[in-house]
């Protein structure tokens, strides 16, 4: 499980590129330890290491962490400011709003739902992304949340990395609506979440997932 960890910026432990991702300073954090809730338990994993927030495979992201990042035409992504996301959301909050979607879905039968609730206001980013990763208080759920400070639509895909798994799985992402918020959610742990190939689309005001 740390090997995995350790590589999953390279998906499936590549060879470390010769490029030094860390020569942008705020494209780098130190992370200590990867914390998480699995099987009814509080675990967490030593990592103690720099480690970067965008790769040539897209943004890393462990639970608790969240990130300001620009998007290129090109889909490049350039990480301005991150923090911890329990500053961009209280836990009421996203407790409500996990809970709000569920109850949408059900009702629904479907797989995906739009809530109404805006857990973080509207004090987002502008010409930014800001993405956070959290699991849901007191449970094993795990929500990224994606606002879009950009007057355009934008798609991009997930891979993330789930406890006891052995490889990397490809997950079902939404297209983010202009000046929204999307919420992803997945019922169970996840250790760490890798989202690339943004791009820009051309906007439908629909919730289009993939």
């Amino acid at each position: 499980m740390i090997a995995l960890l350790m590589a999953v910026s390279l998906l499936a432990g590549q060879e470390q590129p010769e490029e030094n991702l860390c020569a942008d300073a705020r494209n780098c954090r130190h992370v200590e330890q990867v914390e998480f809730r699995a099987g009814g338990r509080n675990l967490s994993i030593p990592i103690g290491a720099e480690m970067p927030f965008v790769t040539e495979h897209g943004l890393q992201l462990f639970p608790g962490e969240s990130v300001v990042v620009a998007v290129a035409e090109d889909g490049r992504l350039t990480v301005e400011s991150h923090g911890p996301a329990q500053d961009v959301i209280t836990p009421q909050k996203l407790t409500q709003a996990v809970n709000e979607m569920n109850a949408r879905m059900q009702a629904s039968g479907g797989d995906t739902a739009p809530g109404t609730i805006n857990p973080v206001g509207e004090q987002r980013p502008q010409d930014r992304l800001r993405i956070s990763m959290l699991q849901v208080p007191g449970g094993e759920d795990t929500v990224v949340l994606i606002e879009n400070g950009y007057g355009r639509q934008i798609d991009y895909r997930a891979v993330m990395q789930v406890p006891g798994r052995s490889q990397p799985e490809a997950t079902t992402a939404c297209e983010v609506l202009p000046s929204l918020m999307a919420l992803e959610h997945w019922p169970h742990p996840i250790a760490v979440v890798v989202l690339g190939r943004f791009r820009f689309v051309p906007e439908s005001r629909e919730l289009v997932c993939d």
